[in-house]
């Protein structure tokens, strides 16, 4: 039994594992069965994330914006929106993210560049379908697109249900990982960042929830 689960969770290397993340994103939109772009508590989450950011205008760049709930939320308040996603522009999103306050990217998050940096990055849902050999790597380059020490970031991951977070398969060709405060805590800080906030949001079954941190550059560095 042992011996089958750990084959279960088995990553392949990072390259394949970026494939098998651009094909499974593929199909669950293809089939519109990206559940999480209408989930309840998803969206509070966003609304948190708002609520973090505080008064406009800020530069904010949404990491994995999908169909583009939270990058609309953040342009409505008045911030200045750079929404980027692996996936193509969807057509419910194309009218507001192409003038105004919304810009759309279509690019893996690793290959975007910046040179005036922004306020502050949200990633509502990314960060715990990395894959662990990269998880720091995608940090530190989180880290670079701020705009120095005076930027914020806003990360939420899926909440562990014990003492101790995990990682695990999920049917379509992801893995998930799931934390704690003190361990997402601490892989903030091994990036230079200092936790300024956390809060928990029960999903749809009340052992699932996710876990939404904000946190801001350590001056001390990592």
């Amino acid at each position: 039994m042992a011996d089958r689960a750990n084959r279960s969770t088995q990553l392949p290397p990072p390259e394949r594992y970026r494939r098998r993340l651009r094909t499974a994103y593929e199909t669950l939109y293809g089939r519109a069965a990206d559940i999480w772009s209408d989930e309840a508590a998803m969206a509070r989450v966003g609304h948190q994330f708002a609520a973090w950011i505080g008064e406009p205008p800020k530069r904010i760049l949404d990491v994995g914006a999908g169909r583009g709930r939270d990058a609309r939320l953040y342009a409505s308040l008045g911030h200045d929106v750079t929404a980027v996603d692996l996936m193509p522009l969807r057509d419910d999103v194309t009218e507001q993210a192409t003038r105004g306050n919304l810009r759309f990217v279509q690019c893996d998050i690793r290959d975007l560049t910046c040179n005036n940096g922004f306020d502050v990055i949200c990633d509502n849902g990314c960060y715990h379908h990395e894959h662990p050999a990269e998880a720091a790597d995608y940090l530190a380059h989180l880290a670079r697109l701020l705009r120095g020490r005076s930027g914020r970031l806003c990360i939420a991951v899926f909440a562990a249900k014990q003492q101790k977070g995990d990682l695990a398969p999920m049917p379509d060709g992801r893995f998930r990982r799931a934390y704690t405060a003190v361990e997402l805590t601490a892989e903030l800080a091994a990036a230079g960042f200092r936790t300024d906030a956390h809060r928990k949001f029960v999903r749809h079954r009340p052992d699932l929830a996710y876990l939404a941190m904000t946190a801001i550059p350590d001056p001390r560095g990592s």
